[in-house]
């Protein structure tokens, strides 16, 4: 049993050195595993297979840890509980906060509030805050305010844990019973454990660790940084040095040999002596200068975001055909995604440049999620404007673009709203055939909402509501106009979108199963259920990949991973 850390500076090589290690050893007895967040376990299986081949499948594997949590509990005892996603998680709190509303001072039910008790009762479950932790802050607060919000998010998450103890487990109760289960397992006894890619630990995360340290052969983990002993807290590695600290003196609490660091001091990510001193001095405490040729950097001043990107395509498309560059090779990153998105994808569709754009897709934009919210606003705000042809537009209804915008112009000039309006026959005109053709507009809308309305206010209780809705799904064929409407994007090449399409409905279907695992048989009105529904839609999130090896990344400067690229394009709107 012992700890090594492999550190360095970025480009050093840890990852590397790592994998080259588990090849040498790959074929010894011991098992192999390797450690990372959620968000690189693909890269890292693509990576390992890479350089290890098949063997990897047998002796090596990549693990997430609730991934490892998920094996522990199957190899052990099992688990009678059901595990709660991000959306049921969400759904139990809104309930709460509701149950808790005449109690609560500070936090009531808006969405704002909301989103800060989910992510304060996360938080606080990942470090150990109990309960009894913020009670005693209470009691020693001065600060009336501080003690008034701490004494609402004390009651929701008392309450939340009471909801959730005979019958759920969420992410954080996940590490809790692996650090309780990790050595009756037996999984990790005598193996190599890699650990790579973390920023840092929670304390729940250090405690998993602990685990590992005395049951597993050696327990190697990556920092980045040029020098562990430096603990100024002015050092832009300072808390990476915390982290090896910690970990250090966890082994040594705990008796754990403590075998020889391995530094890497070598960049060998780039031979370009201009990007190696960027990289060493970008974030230094002195400012210096770099007096030879900078032939590595370029900076192009373009008007707007647009016409930045052209550039970016055209320059592209010259080192794809001059330099015998892969599109692979080549890494898009920026500070504003949401800017940038639309526009690159219609400007590398028309240079035929072949773009993976990783961003958190809004699952709430989907013409699905649309078509049923707009639904829903249409009875809970009494056929509003906006909630009628929200629905209409969504284009999932047989009605032809130029029948919509006949009904809207007619709508908007007479201010029609309301349901009562909407059921009889629209005649604030002499008689026409434009009034005509508006009218069977209108009637056609009017019976697929009405049979909508039908469908979830017959039904009382929270599974009833749900089935109900899938019924309706599968009456007015809505599934197969999803599947048309992604072929015919497929046909065209839009790809990512025809798989969001198909991928919408799972992701319904999942935020259903949702409610009715947490609410089965709660009598719930439409508002409650349809807040509940758009709540499980906010917290899902469309999950892609590339949809093919060999295509140019876009992708946000603190989320996106891009391994091996030899050309870099930062793109920046001021």
């Amino acid at each position: 049993m012992s700890l090594r850390l492999v550190y360095g500076r970025s480009g050093t090589g840890k990852t590397e050195f790592l994998l080259n290690e588990i090849k040498e050893k790959i074929n010894e007895e011991q098992k192999i595993y390797i450690v990372v967040p959620e968000q690189f376990s693909f890269s890292m299986e693509k990576r390992l297979l890479d350089i290890i081949g098949s063997n990897s499948v047998m002796n090596a594997e990549v693990l997430t840890l609730s991934r490892m949590a998920t094996r522990v509990i199957e190899n052990t005892r099992g688990e009678n509980k059901t595990r709660l996603t991000k959306c049921g998680m969400a759904m139990i709190i809104y309930s709460c906060i509701q149950h808790l509303k005449s109690e609560l001072h500070f936090l009531n039910d808006t969405d704002k509030n909301l989103e800060l008790a989910v992510n304060s009762i996360n938080e606080f479950k990942k470090h150990g805050i109990t309960s009894d932790m913020i009670e005693s802050v209470i009691n020693g607060a001065e600060d009336e305010y501080l003690k008034i919000k701490l004494l609402d998010i004390k009651k929701i998450l008392d309450e939340y844990t009471k909801r959730i103890s005979m019958s759920f487990i969420d992410e954080t109760d996940l590490l809790e019973i692996l650090i309780d289960r990790v050595e009756e397992s037996h999984m990790f006894d005598d193996t190599l454990i890699y650990v790579d890619e973390f920023m840092g630990f929670t304390l729940e995360e250090y405690k998993v660790l602990e685990k590992l340290l005395k049951v597993a052969r050696m327990v190697t983990l990556t920092i980045s940084t040029d020098d562990l002993e430096n603990l100024n807290d002015t050092d832009i590695f300072y808390f990476n040095n915390i982290t090896a600290k910690r970990i250090t003196d966890i082994a040594k609490n705990n008796d754990i040999k403590i075998d020889k660091n391995v530094y890497l001091e070598k960049n060998k990510r780039t031979n370009k002596q201009d990007l190696i001193f960027l990289e060493e001095n970008l974030y230094g405490k002195a400012l210096k200068v770099y007096d030879k040729e900078c032939s590595s950097l370029e900076i192009f001043m373009a008007k707007n975001p647009y016409t930045e990107l052209q550039y970016v395509a055209e320059k592209i498309l010259n080192l794809v055909k001059n330099e015998n560059a892969r599109f692979r090779d080549i890494g898009i990153i920026t500070k504003e995604i949401d800017s940038y998105s639309f526009d690159a994808e219609v400007i590398f569709n028309q240079y035929n440049i072949p773009l993976f754009i990783d961003e958190k897709k809004d699952v709430n934009n989907n013409i699905l999620m649309i078509y049923f919210t707009s639904l829903f606003n249409i009875l809970n705000k009494n056929w509003s404007y906006e909630s009628v042809f929200s629905f209409i537009k969504s284009g999932l209804l047989d009605i032809e673009d130029k029948d919509i915008y006949e009904i809207e112009n007619y709508v908007i000039k007479w201010g029609i709203k309301g349901l009562k309006k909407y059921k009889n026959p629209f005649e604030y005109e002499a008689k026409n055939d434009l009034q005509e053709r508006v009218n069977k507009t209108r009637e056609k809308i009017v019976n697929h909402i009405l049979s909508f309305k039908d469908a979830v206010s017959n039904s009382k209780k929270a599974k009833d509501k749900c089935e109900a809705l899938v019924d309706f799904i599968n009456k007015n064929e809505i599934s197969k106009k999803i599947y048309e409407e992604a072929d015919k994007l497929e046909k065209i090449g839009l790809y990512e979108k025809s798989i969001e399409y198909r991928n919408s409905l799972k992701i319904f279907y999942d935020v259903l199963d949702e409610i009715v695992l947490v609410f089965e048989n709660e009598e719930m009105g439409i508002e409650k259920f349809s807040t509940l529904l758009e709540l499980g839609i906010s917290k899902s999130e469309f999950g892609t990949l590339p949809t093919t090896v060999d295509q140019v990344v876009l992708g946000d400067i603190d989320r996106t991973r891009l391994n091996e690229i030899k050309y870099l394009f930062v793109v920046r709107n001021e």
